[in-house]
């Protein structure tokens, strides 16, 4: 197990820069999950800890190592990625012991070392066969495998359950989480799926353009995003947006936009005046059916536009004044096309952002 360390770490294809000033501390046996959309440098950055790619400027630090002129192969680490990477040609033994029989340990050890792994992955009995008598979660597991045998200081983990089936990525999820939790040893994985993410990890690394936005616990980041790309990311269905300006009366503040009058909570209001152009958030879980009249509740007086069916609930798409908002109910309560709903939320769930910048007024000094 190791801490790892990124100091101000850079990356430029030519002129693109693709890593801006990453800074992060991760301590010995922590999960990290590294979550944005395509194209926003987490798979380059993993790269860059591994030994895969150079760093442009920068420090990673493995241990109390400087790893930047270090070779991949000296790292003390193992990566799995998104393709498997198996031998055909090799058994599942062949395959999990490949490295340990390329530095030369005893067989008596090797075989060991593979039984034991094996026994954990719930790949015994496949032991004699070969890549292509498995199924493609036995592939993924047969490639972890071959990771965890080494016994490495740090697991890189490069979206290795995207070609899985969904209820395969649910299975892997499960297990990746049990290895963890036995083997203690420091994870780093990159994923675009915020269900992985909020499903693995200790703390969540959220990126877009090559910036880190938000460090956190799944619960923080779900809870208190700092700013609009955060909130609208995390959660699925994303965060309900809308515009609205802030207003006053007999000392009580209020948002507004068309026939939406929403009181502001009472931690908000060093944070907003009259007259303040706002965009305000509420999660489609934070949205509910009735409770009318309650002093602490919002209202969003909204007419059913469509619903879609999501196993237990219905997730239904209504609109309030010219603003769409999205919230579920239970499938025995599926409104029909064209009600009006009375729907509520507590007034703590409403969230706030700068207009301009996009940033949580709920962080702004």
């Amino acid at each position: 197990m190791a801490r790892v360390k990124l100091e101000a770490i850079n990356k430029f294809y030519g002129k693109s820069h693709i890593v801006k000033d990453f800074n992060l501390d991760i301590a010995d046996g922590e999960f990290i999950v590294f979550l944005g959309p395509s194209g926003c440098g987490k798979s380059t950055t993993l790269r860059m800890i591994a030994g895969l790619e150079d760093i442009t400027s920068g420090s990673v630090f493995i241990g109390d190592r400087l790893v930047n002129n270090v070779e991949a192969a000296d790292r003390n680490l193992a990566m799995v990625f998104q393709s498997y990477a198996l031998y055909p040609h090799m058994t599942v033994y062949e395959n999990i012991s490949f490295a340990l029989r390329i530095a030369g340990l005893a067989k008596a050890e090797i075989d060991e070392k593979v039984r034991r792994v094996a026994a954990m992955l719930e790949l015994s009995e496949f032991l004699n066969r070969k890549p292509s008598q498995l199924s493609g979660g036995q592939r993924q597991r047969v490639a972890m495998g071959r990771a965890m045998v080494r016994n490495p200081e740090l697991f890189l983990f490069d979206e290795p359950l995207s070609n899985l089936d969904t209820k395969l990525r649910a299975q892997m999820r499960e297990e990746l989480k049990s290895i963890h939790q036995q083997l203690k040893t420091t994870t780093i994985y990159v994923t675009h799926d915020q269900i992985e993410a909020m499903t693995l990890a200790d703390r969540i690394v959220i990126m877009r353009n090559g910036v880190i936005e938000q460090v956190g616990t799944p619960t923080d980041v779900f809870l208190h995003p700092v700013n609009t790309f955060v909130a609208g990311f995390i959660g699925s269905p994303a965060m309900n947006f809308f515009e609205a300006t802030v207003g006053e009366q007999a000392g009580q503040y209020f948002v507004e936009k068309g026939p939406i009058r929403i009181p502001v909570p009472r931690k908000l209001w060093p944070k907003v005046s009259p007259g303040k152009v706002v965009t305000a958030g509420i999660r489609p879980s934070d949205i509910g059916v009735g409770a009318k009249g309650q002093d602490q509740r919002g209202f969003l007086p909204s007419k059913v536009l469509a619903t879609e069916i999501h196993g237990a609930e219905v997730l239904v798409k209504a609109q309030a004044g010219e603003s769409a908002f999205n919230f579920h109910v239970p499938l025995t309560q599926r409104p029909e096309l064209g009600r009006t709903l009375d729907c509520s939320f507590e007034l703590d769930a409403l969230h706030l952002f700068d207009k301009q910048n996009g940033q949580s007024l709920a962080n702004t000094l």
